[in-house]
Protein backbone atom coordinates (compact mmCIF):
# COMPACT_ATOMS: atom_id res chain seq x y z
CA UNK A 1 0.00 0.00 0.00
CA UNK A 2 2.65 2.90 1.17
CA UNK A 3 5.24 1.57 -1.64
CA UNK A 4 1.74 2.29 -4.58
CA UNK A 5 1.39 5.54 -2.60
CA UNK A 6 4.41 6.64 -3.40
CA UNK A 7 5.01 5.44 -6.47
CA UNK A 8 2.66 7.59 -7.66
CA UNK A 9 4.78 10.69 -6.82
CA UNK A 10 6.97 8.99 -9.31
CA UNK A 11 9.83 8.46 -7.18
CA UNK A 12 10.99 5.20 -4.53
CA UNK A 13 10.61 6.17 -0.91
CA UNK A 14 12.84 5.58 2.08
CA UNK A 15 12.16 2.99 4.40
CA UNK A 16 11.13 5.66 7.03
CA UNK A 17 8.76 7.35 4.39
CA UNK A 18 7.02 4.00 3.48
CA UNK A 19 6.69 3.24 6.98
CA UNK A 20 5.06 6.29 7.94
CA UNK A 21 3.19 6.17 4.77
CA UNK A 22 1.70 2.31 6.16
CA UNK A 23 1.24 4.18 9.80
CA UNK A 24 -0.93 6.87 8.41
CA UNK A 25 -3.03 4.27 6.51
CA UNK A 26 -3.57 2.12 9.23
CA UNK A 27 -4.66 5.04 11.17
CA UNK A 28 -6.74 6.37 8.11
CA UNK A 29 -8.40 3.25 8.19
CA UNK A 30 -9.23 2.68 11.99
CA UNK A 31 -10.76 6.42 11.75
CA UNK A 32 -12.74 5.33 9.28
CA UNK A 33 -14.34 2.61 11.41
CA UNK A 34 -14.32 4.48 14.19
CA UNK A 35 -16.36 7.18 12.51
CA UNK A 36 -19.38 4.95 11.41
CA UNK A 37 -18.77 1.27 10.65
CA UNK A 38 -21.38 0.70 8.71
CA UNK A 39 -20.06 3.30 5.93
CA UNK A 40 -16.84 1.31 6.32
CA UNK A 41 -18.57 -1.80 5.51
CA UNK A 42 -20.47 -0.14 2.37
CA UNK A 43 -16.81 1.10 1.37
CA UNK A 44 -15.30 -2.38 1.98
CA UNK A 45 -18.05 -3.56 -0.46
CA UNK A 46 -17.28 -1.09 -2.61
CA UNK A 47 -13.46 -1.37 -3.07
CA UNK A 48 -14.11 -5.06 -3.45
CA UNK A 49 -15.98 -4.48 -6.25
CA UNK A 50 -12.77 -1.97 -7.36
CA UNK A 51 -10.26 -4.66 -6.84
CA UNK A 52 -12.21 -7.66 -9.07
CA UNK A 53 -12.74 -4.71 -11.75
CA UNK A 54 -9.11 -4.17 -11.61
CA UNK A 55 -7.43 -7.61 -11.88
CA UNK A 56 -9.87 -8.12 -15.10
CA UNK A 57 -8.39 -4.93 -16.71
CA UNK A 58 -4.83 -5.69 -15.95
CA UNK A 59 -5.69 -9.64 -17.51
CA UNK A 60 -7.54 -8.39 -20.50
CA UNK A 61 -4.29 -6.18 -20.92
CA UNK A 62 -2.42 -8.88 -20.73
CA UNK A 63 -4.16 -10.43 -23.89
CA UNK A 64 -4.18 -7.56 -25.76
CA UNK A 65 0.01 -7.59 -25.19
CA UNK A 66 0.44 -11.08 -25.94
CA UNK A 67 -1.33 -10.51 -28.98
CA UNK A 68 0.95 -8.00 -29.89
CA UNK A 69 -1.12 -5.03 -30.07
CA UNK A 70 1.04 -2.48 -27.70
CA UNK A 71 4.47 -1.11 -27.43
CA UNK A 72 5.76 -3.71 -25.81
CA UNK A 73 8.29 -5.74 -27.62
CA UNK A 74 8.68 -9.46 -27.88
CA UNK A 75 5.65 -9.89 -25.17
CA UNK A 76 5.99 -14.00 -25.22
CA UNK A 77 9.72 -14.14 -24.25
CA UNK A 78 9.18 -14.99 -20.34
CA UNK A 79 7.27 -18.03 -21.28
CA UNK A 80 9.98 -19.10 -24.04
CA UNK A 81 12.27 -20.53 -21.31
CA UNK A 82 10.25 -20.90 -17.71
CA UNK A 83 12.82 -22.66 -16.12
CA UNK A 84 15.70 -20.36 -17.03
CA UNK A 85 17.61 -19.27 -13.76
CA UNK A 86 16.16 -21.97 -11.49
CA UNK A 87 19.45 -23.51 -11.27
CA UNK A 88 19.98 -20.56 -8.39
CA UNK A 89 16.92 -20.79 -6.74
CA UNK A 90 17.32 -21.52 -3.32
CA UNK A 91 15.16 -22.18 -0.37
CA UNK A 92 15.33 -18.50 0.99
CA UNK A 93 14.02 -17.64 -2.09
CA UNK A 94 10.90 -20.32 -2.10
CA UNK A 95 10.31 -19.31 1.50
CA UNK A 96 9.95 -16.03 0.57
CA UNK A 97 7.50 -16.62 -2.46
CA UNK A 98 5.42 -19.08 -0.21
CA UNK A 99 5.17 -16.18 2.19
CA UNK A 100 3.82 -13.46 -0.44
CA UNK A 101 1.96 -16.05 -2.07
CA UNK A 102 0.01 -16.44 1.45
CA UNK A 103 0.04 -12.65 1.65
CA UNK A 104 -1.74 -11.90 -1.55
CA UNK A 105 -4.69 -14.01 -0.16
CA UNK A 106 -4.24 -12.40 3.40
CA UNK A 107 -7.96 -10.83 3.82
CA UNK A 108 -10.15 -14.55 3.07
CA UNK A 109 -9.91 -15.81 6.78
CA UNK A 110 -12.03 -12.75 8.44
CA UNK A 111 -14.85 -14.12 6.77
CA UNK A 112 -14.50 -17.34 9.86
CA UNK A 113 -13.59 -14.21 12.32
CA UNK A 114 -17.08 -12.56 11.93
CA UNK A 115 -18.85 -16.58 11.30
CA UNK A 116 -20.87 -15.89 14.09
CA UNK A 117 -22.84 -12.38 12.82
CA UNK A 118 -23.47 -14.35 9.50
CA UNK A 119 -26.74 -16.32 8.83
CA UNK A 120 -26.67 -19.94 8.64
CA UNK A 121 -22.13 -19.68 8.94
CA UNK A 122 -21.48 -23.34 8.46
CA UNK A 123 -23.48 -23.48 5.22
CA UNK A 124 -22.51 -19.96 4.05
CA UNK A 125 -18.56 -20.44 4.63
CA UNK A 126 -18.90 -24.00 2.62
CA UNK A 127 -20.11 -22.31 -0.53
CA UNK A 128 -18.85 -18.82 -0.49
CA UNK A 129 -15.49 -19.21 1.07
CA UNK A 130 -14.53 -22.09 -1.40
CA UNK A 131 -16.21 -19.52 -4.60
CA UNK A 132 -14.56 -16.86 -3.79
CA UNK A 133 -10.72 -18.71 -3.31
CA UNK A 134 -11.62 -20.55 -6.54
CA UNK A 135 -12.18 -17.09 -8.45
CA UNK A 136 -9.55 -15.28 -6.70
CA UNK A 137 -7.13 -17.81 -7.84
CA UNK A 138 -8.31 -17.46 -11.70
CA UNK A 139 -8.06 -14.16 -11.74
CA UNK A 140 -4.64 -14.03 -9.78
CA UNK A 141 -3.35 -16.73 -12.23
CA UNK A 142 -4.19 -14.62 -15.24
CA UNK A 143 -2.98 -11.56 -13.62
CA UNK A 144 0.47 -13.38 -13.23
CA UNK A 145 0.12 -14.30 -17.11
CA UNK A 146 0.12 -10.51 -17.99
CA UNK A 147 2.79 -9.60 -15.73
CA UNK A 148 5.05 -11.55 -17.85
CA UNK A 149 3.84 -10.78 -20.96
CA UNK A 150 4.46 -7.16 -20.17
CA UNK A 151 7.35 -6.88 -18.18
CA UNK A 152 11.25 -8.40 -18.69
CA UNK A 153 12.33 -11.37 -16.09
CA UNK A 154 15.33 -9.35 -14.95
CA UNK A 155 13.01 -6.63 -13.86
CA UNK A 156 9.97 -8.27 -12.05
CA UNK A 157 12.82 -9.59 -9.74
CA UNK A 158 14.15 -6.46 -9.40
CA UNK A 159 10.30 -4.88 -8.43
CA UNK A 160 10.18 -6.22 -5.04
CA UNK A 161 6.53 -5.06 -4.75
CA UNK A 162 5.26 -3.41 -7.46
CA UNK A 163 5.07 -5.01 -10.18
CA UNK A 164 1.41 -4.12 -11.41
CA UNK A 165 2.95 0.04 -10.92
CA UNK A 166 6.02 -1.52 -13.54
CA UNK A 167 3.18 -3.52 -15.70
CA UNK A 168 1.28 -0.58 -16.15
CA UNK A 169 3.97 1.93 -17.05
CA UNK A 170 5.26 -0.51 -19.36
CA UNK A 171 1.74 -0.73 -21.30
CA UNK A 172 0.87 3.07 -21.20
CA UNK A 173 4.27 5.08 -20.37
CA UNK A 174 4.77 7.40 -17.23
CA UNK A 175 1.32 9.13 -18.03
CA UNK A 176 -1.34 10.16 -15.73
CA UNK A 177 -3.44 6.93 -16.10
CA UNK A 178 -0.51 4.86 -14.20
CA UNK A 179 -0.47 6.99 -11.04
CA UNK A 180 -4.63 6.67 -11.32
CA UNK A 181 -4.24 2.71 -11.41
CA UNK A 182 -1.31 2.78 -9.08
CA UNK A 183 -4.01 4.58 -6.64
CA UNK A 184 -6.88 1.56 -7.34
CA UNK A 185 -3.92 -0.63 -6.44
CA UNK A 186 -3.16 1.05 -2.94
CA UNK A 187 -6.92 1.33 -2.45
CA UNK A 188 -6.94 -2.43 -2.94
CA UNK A 189 -4.20 -2.41 0.32
CA UNK A 190 -6.19 -0.24 2.32
CA UNK A 191 -9.67 -1.55 1.84
CA UNK A 192 -7.29 -4.86 3.53
CA UNK A 193 -6.23 -3.22 6.05
CA UNK A 194 -9.84 -1.81 7.19
CA UNK A 195 -11.02 -4.96 7.20
CA UNK A 196 -8.68 -6.40 10.10
CA UNK A 197 -9.46 -3.37 11.58
CA UNK A 198 -12.98 -4.23 11.55
CA UNK A 199 -12.84 -7.78 13.10
CA UNK A 200 -9.85 -6.53 15.31
CA UNK A 201 -11.90 -3.81 17.10
CA UNK A 202 -14.63 -6.29 17.72
CA UNK A 203 -15.21 -6.50 21.42
CA UNK A 204 -17.36 -9.23 23.80
CA UNK A 205 -19.02 -8.54 27.11
CA UNK A 206 -20.95 -5.28 28.10
CA UNK A 207 -19.63 -1.22 27.70
CA UNK A 208 -18.81 -1.28 31.16
CA UNK A 209 -16.55 -4.29 31.21
CA UNK A 210 -15.43 -5.30 28.07
CA UNK A 211 -13.32 -8.71 27.99
CA UNK A 212 -11.95 -11.28 25.04
CA UNK A 213 -13.02 -14.24 27.18
CA UNK A 214 -15.76 -16.71 25.00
Amino acid sequence: MANYLIAISGHSGTDWQIKGTAVACYTLATLVLVFNTKYAYWFSNAVGIVKICTLLFVIVTGFVVLGGNTKVENPKTNFQDAWSGSSTASAYGLTTALYRITFSYGGYNNAFNVANEVKNPVRSLKIYATTALTVVYVLYMFANVAFFAAVPKDEIESSKLTIASLFFTKVFGDSGAVRGLNFLIALASFENAADKEFYLGRRSGSQLSPSARP
